[in-house]
């Protein structure tokens, strides 16, 4: 490649889409190119303006997310929160808040609810194993090992880089007016 150096700005305040069958969002963008053809870098942030992603057929909706570049690191950082409503099969109401946070290619995940449950706990009504009543009933009712739980179809124990650098593969990229 011949030494070409780039100075790219992507500033959009809105209109910048991502959809799947995992996320939907709208972003903005703040992103600068930088560096050369044969060692480019990019800056800057993408902040979602609104949307949801799924969590092992749950809706969450986002209430704050960005991606971060930073032109020292090859892997942006990920800073996301949603929350849903679940609703167990005794009718209770939980807000369960996802917090995920961290490298993008292997963040960690944070599940919280307004009822004061325990990971596990959450766990189980996300994989709608076990309701809050039921949780009462002690261990037999619970999955033998928590190796078995998932989110996206993923079991929990996989490389979580593998299947978020799969999400943010950019397949189509297009610029309307």
């Amino acid at each position: 490649l011949p030494k070409v150096e780039l100075a790219i700005g992507v500033n959009a305040a809105r209109n910048v889409y991502i959809v799947s069958n995992l996320m939907q969002a709208e972003l903005r963008t703040s992103l600068e190119l930088g560096g050369s053809l044969d060692a480019p870098s990019i800056s800057g942030t993408m902040q979602t303006l609104a949307g949801w992603f799924a969590m092992k057929g749950r809706r969450f909706e986002i209430t704050s997310g960005q991606l971060i570049f930073k032109p020292d690191s090859e892997i942006p950082s990920l800073e996301l929160l949603g929350e849903s409503q679940i609703f167990s099969r005794g009718g209770d109401s939980v807000v369960v808040i996802a917090e995920v946070s961290g490298p993008l290619d292997l963040p960690e995940i944070t599940l919280t609810s307004d009822s004061g449950l325990s990971q596990g706990e959450i766990l189980d009504l996300l994989t709608a194993r076990v309701t809050i009543d039921e949780r009462a009933l002690g261990p037999a009712f619970r999955p033998a090992d928590s190796e078995s739980y998932s989110f996206f179809g993923y079991k929990v124990d996989q490389s979580w880089a593998r299947f978020l650098l799969q999400l943010t593969t950019i397949d189509n990229i297009s610029l309307e007016p």
